[in-house]
């Protein structure tokens, strides 16, 4: 960067690098592996029972997708995110189209 916008570094005034021993301090995930941690007793079969919602009261057009709201594998996770845009879709009257990649 300061080889294309001489200066650059003059102006940095924090530099933060996360590392997997970062991730592992901050949230438990050993080795860094951003394992959701388990609901609250008082919540888990309330969650267990109806999921976690996607979305926040007060907070328009936010939606909520990822390794919080359900299983660890990656597959559901992306899936998350497609059944989502489908919803959209959906709410705005819009056909939805998957590609195959």
């Amino acid at each position: 960067m300061e080889k294309r916008f001489p200066g650059f570094m003059a102006q940095i005034e924090a530099v933060d690098v996360v590392t997997p021993v970062s991730v592992e301090h901050w949230t438990g995930g050993y080795r860094g592996f951003a394992q959701p941690w388990p609901a609250p007793a008082e919540l888990a079969g309330e969650i267990n029972k109806n999921g976690v919602s996607r979305t926040l009261p007060g907070l328009q057009n936010f939606f909520m997708v990822g390794q919080w709201l359900q299983e660890l594998l990656v597959l559901v996770r992306l899936l998350n995110g497609r059944n989502l845009v489908r919803e959209l879709c959906k709410k705005d009257k819009r056909k939805f189209v998957a590609k195959r990649m």
